[in-house]
């Protein structure tokens, strides 16, 4: 389970060595947005994760599967810092990536065995 914290526990430092310039910071909450998720309002930020467990099924599939059952479409999907789907991304690709295994796709992107 991820830790709740409050949005005073976050601080931002950035310095410019070239000029010389130190700043620090605090953030502001980010924007919330509003879904109807079986028909209950569901607010979501960016700053939000969300941990499923589907088995090993298809990149297709997971994605059927989010757009069903939260009625949003899929924009990004990441793995650690590897972008496994975007919505920029070259189609041709795309399409040969919905048809392989969800830890088919992280091994063949990352070039690590997935646990």
């Amino acid at each position: 389970a991820r830790k709740k914290l409050s949005i005073d526990a976050y601080k931002n430092g950035f310095i410019n060595l070239a000029i010389p310039f130190m700043t620090l910071s605090e953030p502001t909450a980010p924007a919330k947005t509003k879904a109807l998720v079986k028909g209950k309002e569901w607010e979501w930020t960016p700053w939000d994760s969300l941990d499923m467990s589907l088995g090993d099924i298809t990149m297709g599939e997971f994605m059927d599967y989010f757009e069903n059952e939260y009625n949003l479409e899929i924009s990004m999907l990441s793995h650690g810092v590897s972008i496994l789907y975007s919505f920029f991304a070259n189609k041709k690709k795309v399409e040969e990536r919905k048809s392989m295994k969800m830890t088919d796709v992280i091994t063949s992107i990352t070039k690590k065995e997935f646990p």
